[in-house]
């Protein structure tokens, strides 16, 4: 694939997000951590980033969604075989707290708290909770109207629960699930009816689906311990596999970077690899172009004028730090090593360029760059450790959370 053929898609996605301004779930409009919004700062001012406000939160990395000016994050409070999970709603200029759902949820998993990312439409508000509850709310009257549990029948969370965020597909949300039934399954967004359950594809607790357009056709990946899977995200049908990778514990998904090719990468000495897959007369060929070392343990990595950025680990560096490497071939371009030490944080970009907040609370502006890693702006904004929650942006305002507090940030240039 040449540069400027991936340079061309990722501006062909910008001019299709539903709704610039809303982040209203995981990843963002269409789970890529990319944003077309304009207008911000382009490095941050002396004294650091404008903090708009800042609440106190239980610990654990549920991020936020945002619509309609509206912050939605799932929370979790209480001592131990007391907890309860915690559906909050705030204003986005303010962190006013409009409204609660909460519902018991004891017990006791490793590195405790919220894990996954609400999805948000005009009216329902859609979470899954680390023990799998299921919830589908009303946003005008904060109430449930139907709801049901991932695990299923002699379904089991993982060593740290349930890290799972569902994904909006026309009527329908699309949740991973433990069920042994299948790994995926899809809901009526109305009824909650259950629409169908994918059974070829297996359960993982960690990996959110993700909706890809590959040809004419539109279809929902899964990353697995064993491979990769996609479905028809309309009948659950099974459209391909590739089980050329394998990762014991499967967090980030695909990255598309067009024409059919996916870039697939886990932690715990998975590495990467980059798969082509091929509409055919039998309906989907996939073939393996390349594959390297490096992987990205939890969160998804940004593609951008023909580079791959992700923080990456292996085997031997545990903490290698960041890497931009070549979309055509996978050469590593160059990689900032215990310099900009990772620490598991995720990755979001708008205008050119690109935000890191690492697990130490430092969140870095950087310019993607072919020859070397170029900082423009850096300020330490959270406390702590384990600062592995996916960023959020809307309207000009950077959500970010540690253990202990969630923060606004104002991002908007002056005018």
């Amino acid at each position: 694939m040449h540069r400027n053929t991936v340079t061309s898609l990722i501006a062909l996605s910008l001019t299709s997000l539903a709704s610039a301004a809303d982040w209203p779930q995981y990843g963002g409009p269409d789970r890529t951590n990319i944003s077309s919004e304009t207008g911000l700062l382009k490095a941050f001012p002396a004294d650091g980033a404008k903090v708009l406000w800042t609440i106190e939160t239980g610990p654990g990395f549920g991020g936020a969604a945002i619509r309609d000016n509206q912050v939605f994050f799932l929370d979790r409070v209480g001592e131990e075989n007391a907890q309860k999970d915690v559906l909050r709603c705030l204003e986005l200029s303010s962190g006013k707290e409009l409204w609660t759902y909460s519902y018991d949820a004891p017990g006791k998993y490793g590195h405790p708290g919220s894990r996954a990312v609400p999805a948000v439409t005009e009216s329902r508000v859609f979470s899954v909770g680390p023990y799998g509850h299921f919830l589908c709310i009303d946003r005008a009257s904060h109430n449930v109207l139907w709801q049901t549990n991932t695990l299923g029948p002699g379904g089991k969370s993982g060593n740290w629960a349930l890290a799972v965020s569902p994904l909006i597909y026309k009527d329908a949300v699309i949740v991973a699930t433990q069920a042994k039934a299948g790994g995926l399954a899809s809901y009526d967004q109305g009824s909650g009816k259950l629409l169908w359950q994918a059974q070829e594809v297996p359960s993982v607790p960690y990996c959110s689906p993700k909706l890809v357009t590959i040809g004419d056709s539109q279809q929902v990946v899964q990353c697995v311990n064993n491979g990769v899977f996609a479905v028809s995200p309309d009948t659950g049908k099974l459209l391909w596999s590739f089980n050329g990778w394998k990762c014991n514990i499967p967090i980030p998904n695909v990255t598309s970077l067009g024409e059919g090719k996916l870039f697939v990468t886990g932690g715990y000495g998975a590495g990467s690899v980059l798969i082509q897959v091929i509409p055919s007369a039998k309906g989907f060929d996939v073939k393996e172009l390349w594959r390297i070392p490096h992987g990205s343990q939890i969160h998804q990595p940004i593609v951008m004028d023909g580079c791959i950025y992700f923080n990456g680990t292996t085997n031997e560096a545990p903490k290698a730090g960041l890497f931009c490497i070549d979309a055509v071939d996978g050469k590593v371009l160059w990689s900032t090593g215990t310099n900009v030490p990772p620490e598991r944080g995720n990755l979001l970009t708008t205008e050119g360029l690109i935000y890191h907040i690492d697990g130490t609370g430092i969140l870095r502006l950087f310019s993607p760059k072919r020859d070397a890693y170029t900082e423009v702006s850096s300020a330490k904004l959270l406390g702590g450790r384990d600062i592995w929650a996916p960023m959020a942006l809307s309207n000009g305002k950077l959500v970010i959370r540690d253990q202990k507090q969630m923060k606004c940030l104002d991002l908007r240039a002056a005018p």
